[in-house]
């Protein structure tokens, strides 16, 4: 079903029964609406977690810039939403809907998405676990193998060539190549001491060719070495390529993962 809440416009999947858990995926970019991003909530509602998949504020349908920082706001404003609850509506059949507040919230990023499901779960400590899939989040002070990989340059070329441009709206704004640089928020070694306090699922493709494993082989050794005794988990897809294959035996191995820890 389709929900709204302010300006916020989400797709939010739920089972069969009232429940107190919660899956809020970020999605990767550039995407179209509702296509290859809504086939992962499947798996979640088959191990009792309800799924809300929001549009970044800026994007799609939601109202807003398109800005590193109203991402993260759209993040923050869901899990603030669905942890207080509120009666609304399907936007496509008017049925009323009745959102209970949810107690257990985990917060997965999919390719861009996860650099902001990072920094939710940094800024939101009550968030129980935090799932990384083909992380592609670029900081300049990352000591790692550097392969070609997508730049915003490259995402914005993406967009005008699909036809996708008006719906990320001010996408050209200084403010991502700053992002991309690592100048705005903490520096990386800040983000690497939190996260490390967090129970992490990250997942990547052996062979992506888009964002190099290194980056979730390093992160990973990284969060391990900070803290030994917390749960954090790596999942490498052999063979593994940047896309939604990739994603899908991602998604099932971080469901076996959150039944399991």
């Amino acid at each position: 079903m389709l929900i709204r809440y302010g300006w916020l416009i989400a797709n939010y999947h739920r089972g069969f029964s009232p429940n107190s858990k919660l899956v809020i995926w970020l999605s990767g970019m550039p995407s179209i609406p509702d296509v290859s991003k809504d086939q992962d909530y499947v798996h979640f509602l088959a191990i009792w977690y309800d799924v809300v998949i929001p549009d970044y504020y800026g994007s799609f349908r939601s109202e807003g810039e398109f800005s590193p920082d109203w991402c993260l706001q759209t993040s923050i404003d869901t899990y603030n939403y669905f942890t207080a609850g509120w009666v609304t509506a399907d936007c496509w059949s008017g049925e009323e809907i009745t959102v209970h507040p949810y107690k257990n919230i985990v917060v997965v990023g999919s390719s861009f998405g996860a650099g902001f499901a990072i920094r939710t779960s940094i800024q939101i400590p009550q968030i129980s676990s935090v799932g990384l899939i083909s992380w592609a989040v670029k900081f300049a002070d990352m000591n790692l193998i550097w392969y070609p990989e997508e730049t915003m340059e490259d995402v914005q070329w993406v967009l005008y060539r699909g036809g996708l441009w008006n719906l990320y709206r001010s996408a050209e704004t200084p403010s991502w190549n700053e992002f991309y640089q690592d100048q705005r928020w903490q520096s990386y070694n800040d983000i690497v001491q939190e996260l490390s306090q967090n129970n992490v699922f990250i997942a990547h493709g052996g062979a992506d060719d888009c964002v190099h494993v290194s980056r979730s082989r390093t992160l990973f050794d990284e969060l391990n070495s900070l803290n030994p005794w917390w749960n954090h988990h790596y999942c490498e897809v052999p063979k593994g390529w940047h896309s939604w294959m990739t994603k899908q035996i991602a998604v099932v191995e971080f469901c076996k993962w959150l039944i399991w820890w």
